[in-house]
């Protein structure tokens, strides 16, 4: 075990190298099996670096440069995680966790009552459990939800307008539970248009929230509205009712959507099973 005994040790991996770095639930922390205690800040410098937070740090974990994975457990807390350079990612481990997004490489995780910050960060992905993403600001990076039912709101409680939130790279739900993007909370109506679906869920997109080259949602399985517009593929037969709209085995369930608009070549709506229904 190696001491740092001063008001502000840094511990910093090796430049160009791949480095494995482990905050313990002890405090300490270990870098490529060399236990240290008395650390204040970590440095992966260069190289394709790991962070694995298995307990509190309080002081700043840059990446640095090279493409760096910052591995959040469970109830811990870490005031100033940094990313860096290149393509670098955080990866909630220890279950169901709160994501809240604040900027373009910026936001917050919090799992129990415990919350890491973080910036510098372009892809944020969620746990095996049930996980929340409220964008409350544009962002540049990527949401994958991982595997659970996972929910994405956009302007959370109205803070913020449709048009004013982006997403440039997109989100993917990810896994096969039922996953929901709510768009209720925006000031501006929108319409998401849906391009396509499988198994994990529809694919689509909202021309004034998601942007670039990768944006776009994918695996979601229900769309929470507030006096928007649903559009439906336009490359396959469907099947819409008050609530829902389907593509074969396909389902998309929804609620909040004023306006409904099939676009295939085939599109049908239908009533309820054994219910008095009213067209015109």
């Amino acid at each position: 075990t190696a001491q740092g005994r001063a008001a502000a040790d840094a511990l910093q991996g090796g430049d160009a190298v791949d480095d494995e770095f482990e905050v313990t639930a002890a405090g300490g922390v270990i870098l490529n099996g060399q236990a240290f205690t008395g650390i204040d800040s970590l440095s992966g410098l260069g190289g394709a670096d790991d962070f694995a937070l298995n307990g509190d740090f309080a002081g700043a974990i840059a990446g640095d440069a090279g493409d760096d994975d910052f591995e959040l457990g469970a109830g811990v807390t870490a005031a100033n995680v940094q990313g860096g350079a290149d393509s670098d990612e955080v990866i909630a481990k220890g279950g169901a966790t709160a994501f809240t997004l604040t900027g373009g490489d910026t936001g917050t995780a919090l799992n129990g009552s415990e919350t890491v910050s973080f910036s510098g960060i372009e892809t944020v992905t969620g746990s095996a459990e049930g996980d929340s993403f409220a964008i409350n600001a544009s962002y540049a990076g990527v949401l994958d939800g991982g595997e659970g039912g996972d929910t994405f709101t956009v302007g959370l409680n109205g803070a913020l307008s449709g048009a004013g939130v982006t997403l440039t790279g997109g989100l993917d739900a990810g896994g096969d539970d039922v996953d929901t993007l709510s768009v209720a909370g925006k000031d501006a109506d929108l319409t998401v248009s849906l391009t396509d679906s499988g198994a994990t869920g529809f694919a689509g997109t909202a021309a004034t929230v998601f942007t670039g080259t990768g944006g776009g949602f994918a695996a979601i399985d229900r769309i929470e509205g507030s006096a928007d517009t649903l559009q439906g593929r336009t490359d396959a037969s469907s099947v819409w009712t008050q609530t829902a709209y389907s593509v074969g085995t396909d389902k998309l369930e929804f609620t909040g959507i004023t306006t409904a608009q099939g676009r295939a070549a085939a599109d049908a709506l239908q009533g309820g099973d054994a219910v008095d229904d009213e067209f015109e």
